[in-house]
């Protein structure tokens, strides 16, 4: 079942990416795509070509090829818009909910092999490669071809007079005018557009937050009175912990102090210890011979009563 499932997964994979590669390179690499109104100034554009040409003087072969890429771009370009729309216009009918009574039907391109699509791109490979060399550009940079392309994209100004867009460098000074008041005109509007979003997101976000706003109001004044019991607090601690750090410092005096005060009740202890244990037996010798005294007294009295006794009884003998 599973290997069923990783099959069609695969499959489907590969069909999403044959489908991509028949897509415009613009789709593919998911680069940046004119908006529709720049559709009515190609279109524009075609007109006021068709209207310039003369009866009598036939285009040249470039200027009919530049007319079929004209036409092929716009083209394509409705198609991609129509078929694949830009994400910000289509999340704008989607929040607006916006009802089409009826779908606008997709323009029809042809539908190129991707053989025949590898086989264009390598000609527009080899014509850009070719112009390189005819224009000398062949030991150019990318990187200065990207500013060549900016230099030209800063140089397309939009003229109002002539509705449609143009070189500024080749353009007079009343055209360029035009154009910068036009283009002040729509940033302007542009602003003002969004000014009334915001002042319409912010109504909405007030109604949404009034009674977080009301109830932040009235627990401001209570986490005002923590903050600053936090810092009577922080302040507090900051003098304790130099405190701390002061009686760190004078324990380890007094700590010296101490330990050389008991060093020396210890020595004067061993000494006193020392002069009671010779005085203990000092003691001991003086008792002892004052028993032994008191014995040899006592055995010399014992002998002096048995010899007056002797004495008496030889004198009543007698």
């Amino acid at each position: 079942m599973s290997d069923r499932i990783a099959r069609e997964k695969a499959e489907e994979e590969a069909r999403q990416q044959a489908l991509l590669k028949k897509r415009s390179k613009v789709l593919q690499r998911e680069l940046p795509r004119p908006p529709p109104a720049s559709l009515d100034v190609i279109k524009n554009s075609l007109m006021r070509a068709d209207e310039d040409k003369s009866s009598f003087v036939p285009p040249t072969l470039i200027e009919h090829a530049d007319e079929m890429i004209r036409k092929e771009l716009l083209h394509l370009l409705e198609h991609d818009n129509i078929k694949y729309p830009l994400e910000e216009k289509a999340d704008k009918e989607k929040k607006k909910g916006v009802k089409r009574g009826k779908s606008v039907p997709v323009p029809a391109i042809e539908d190129f092999e991707e053989t025949d699509l590898k086989e264009a791109d390598n000609l527009i490979k080899d014509e850009v490669q070719f112009l390189r060399v005819a224009m000398g550009h062949e030991n150019e940079s990318l990187d200065e071809f990207v500013e060549a392309h900016r230099t030209c994209l800063n140089d397309i100004m939009y003229f109002p007079t002539r509705n449609g867009y143009g070189l500024s460098s080749v353009a007079n000074n009343i055209e360029k005018l035009a154009a910068l008041q036009n283009e002040f005109e729509n940033v302007k509007k542009r602003m003002d557009d969004d000014t009334k979003k915001a002042q319409r997101l912010e109504q909405k976000i007030k109604v949404l937050t009034n009674g977080y706003q009301m109830r932040a109001g009235k627990l401001w004044s209570q986490i005002e009175a923590t903050f600053k019991v936090m810092d009577t607090a922080g302040t507090e601690l900051e003098c304790f912990q130099a405190l701390q750090k002061q009686e760190h410092l004078a324990a380890t005096q007094r700590i010296g102090k101490l330990w050389d005060e008991v060093q020396k009740q210890k020595n004067v202890e061993q000494i006193l210890q020392k002069r009671y244990g010779d005085l203990l037996d000092e003691q001991e010798k003086v008792q002892r011979l004052m028993d032994a005294y008191r014995v040899q007294a006592k055995i010399e009295e014992e002998i002096a009563a048995k010899n007056r006794a002797l004495e008496l009884a030889e004198t009543e003998a007698a």
